[in-house]
């Protein structure tokens, strides 16, 4: 087993602000001012993409880059763009959440992606900048938005109620 890379191994091209870092099936990815590289654990690097990102998300072998301008997913060599901001939006993070779907954070506040479409999230998260999120082992949404903290969001799960769980009827 080799040496785990370091900084001095990232091409030049890379030399501004290492803006995000997440896994690869065979190393890390690291987005950074000069573009995205995946660096594998031996030390090579590859450059992905000569453009900025603000942040990027692993999703299994797929990579979602956050610019400004667009949310793209990267996968088996191809980037595909998969939501353009409305005016006076600027995308700044993103949580996936597979199929194609992903919570999205904004300059304007926490929205979901789901089939291309942008939806806003339910009213209790503060319509400001939405910067880092986790997903926790029950399915919560929790997000750090500026000027309001941590917002806990509970992600509801849809139950049916009938009689098989005591009531009369399946019938209302």
């Amino acid at each position: 087993v080799g040496e785990a890379p370091t900084r001095a191994d990232l091409p030049a091209a890379a030399a501004g602000v290492v803006a995000q870092l997440a896994t690869a099936p065979d190393g890390l990815w690291v987005g950074t001012a000069g573009g995205v590289f995946r660096m594998r654990g031996d030390g090579a690097t590859t450059l992905v993409s000569q453009r900025p990102v603000r942040n990027l998300a692993a999703e299994g072998t797929a990579l979602w880059l956050v610019r400004e301008e667009a949310l793209f997913r990267f996968s088996d060599g191809v980037e595909a763009r998969m939501a353009e901001p409305s005016p006076g939006m600027l995308f700044r993070s993103l949580l996936p959440r597979g199929g194609g779907g992903a919570w999205v954070g904004t300059n304007i506040g926490l929205f979901e992606l789901q089939d291309g479409r942008l939806v806003r999230a339910p009213e209790a998260v503060p319509e400001q900048t939405t910067r880092a999120f986790l997903l926790d082992r029950e399915g919560n949404l929790w997000a750090s938005v500026k000027g309001a903290g941590v917002v806990l969001l509970r992600v509801p799960a849809v139950r049916n109620v009938g009689r098989a769980e005591g009531l009369p009827t399946d019938g209302v």
